[in-house]
């Protein structure tokens, strides 16, 4: 209880370095069902310095697996190639903000992969850990118009931390809640039942 209590104060007092900006969204949201049990949303990003679009490119890419679902922000130089080289375990605040009103994910530090190349995932072992996904998806059904994700690298986030901020301006988001409810549906449809086999096929 009291190790809960230090890090939700650590993750709210803590000041952040200077944000990173990145627009999302401006080529749409577009899904993608791969397998039976593999379903994709995907959308590009890219970063923004000085008021003007700079050259780095990425993509946010949330994923549904049998097992495990993800929220990937690509955020390094090589968007086609993802690193997969992990480099550290964190905690993450995650919020939105519409309209002047703060939109807050229920999760109060969700844990996140943080890599090499600045990219960063939350994972969700489907069953054994926060549902991060479902809580990512009713985020953008309330369509922010900015998300803003402070990065806390370590897996013991109980000092003052100074953070990583990101802040990603949402665009395009209100035309494609088609997309994101799609997915929704895809990634947490129930099991149908098959009388021939008398199995539990998605």
């Amino acid at each position: 209880m009291i190790r809960g209590i230090l890090i939700l104060l650590g993750l709210l007092l803590a000041h952040p370095a200077t944000a990173q900006d990145f627009i999302i969204g401006e080529g749409g949201w577009h899904l993608e069902r791969l397998a039976d049990d593999f379903v994709v949303l995907r959308t590009d990003m890219q970063q923004v310095k000085s008021g003007a679009l700079g050259s780095q490119r990425g993509i946010l890419m949330l994923t549904c697996e049998r097992q495990a679902r993800r929220i990937r922000f690509q955020v390094g130089s090589a968007a086609q190639l993802p690193t997969t080289r992990q480099s550290e375990l964190g905690r993450a605040r995650v919020r939105g903000e519409r309209e002047g009103a703060s939109l807050v994910l229920k999760s109060v530090s969700p844990a996140v992969r943080i890599f090499e190349d600045g990219s960063f995932e939350f994972v969700e072992a489907i069953g054994f850990s926060d549902p991060v996904m479902r809580e990512f998806l009713e985020l953008l059904q309330r369509v922010p118009k900015k998300l803003e994700i402070l990065l806390f690298k370590g897996a013991e986030t109980r000092a003052f931390l100074r953070g990583t901020a990101s802040r990603f301006h949402v665009v395009r988001l209100e035309e494609s809640l088609g997309a994101v409810y799609g997915f929704e549906g895809l990634c947490f449809r129930a099991p149908k039942f098959s009388p021939q086999n008398r199995t539990l096929r998605p």
